[in-house]
């Protein structure tokens, strides 16, 4: 909007920097991945740690936020919707009955596109997306990040050897968070098992 811009600059410099602000709305995610790196460590990452942690592969997980449970997850080399429709798929074909749901994001152009906003759609499911640029809105998986990290990835970084075991380590972590982490949000129950445990104290 020109209305930001005093009157008197010319048209070359008001051209120059609303180019300037459109080009940097292309990298979004990667300054909200920084921010979220930045946070989680609380300040204690330069940006070479930062750097070696976003250039990482992809993880996108789903998180009940009854339990706690990772539901589904789906690991890339790369970002792209591939991944998001599979983390999908498998979310839906382990809980079939969802109408209602509220599906939290945050802004990443995935969760922007037409067909994953048709695919909630379909599925009765109520969309929800963090505030621009403010990585406190998912703070929820953001712990579940950094409980992985530092559980199962630093310090290892040179054990994986390639993806496949990369990938092999991943999944058994998840495994063991879902089926044997206790946690004090799920009153010292692993999550799978808190699910097991509450449905037995309402019937």
């Amino acid at each position: 909007s020109t209305t930001l811009f005093p009157y008197h600059i010319s048209r070359s410099d008001y051209y120059y920097w609303k180019d300037k602000q459109d080009s940097d709305f292309k990298y979004d995610d990667v300054m909200n991945d920084i921010i979220n790196v930045f946070y989680t460590h609380k300040g204690r990452y330069g940006y070479r740690r930062i750097y070696l942690e976003i250039r990482k592969l992809y993880l996108s997980p789903i998180l009940d936020m009854h339990n706690r449970e990772i539901v589904s997850w789906d690991i890339s080399k790369h970002p792209n919707y591939e991944q998001i429709s599979n983390m999908l798929t498998i979310a839906f074909q382990k809980h079939p009955y969802i109408e209602g749901l509220i599906f939290h994001s945050d802004q990443g152009w995935q969760y922007q596109m037409n067909q994953y906003h048709k695919t909630l759609h379909e599925h009765g499911i109520i969309q929800s997306m963090s505030r621009k640029g403010n990585c406190l809105d998912n703070c929820v998986i953001e712990n579940f990040f950094g409980k992985m990290k530092n559980e199962m990835f630093y310090g290892h970084e040179q054990e994986f050897k390639s993806f496949e075991e990369f990938v092999t380590a991943v999944d058994d972590y998840i495994d063991y968070y879902n089926n044997r982490r206790i946690q004090k949000k799920t009153n010292w129950i692993a999550p799978v098992q808190y699910t097991l445990y509450t449905s037995l104290v309402h019937t």
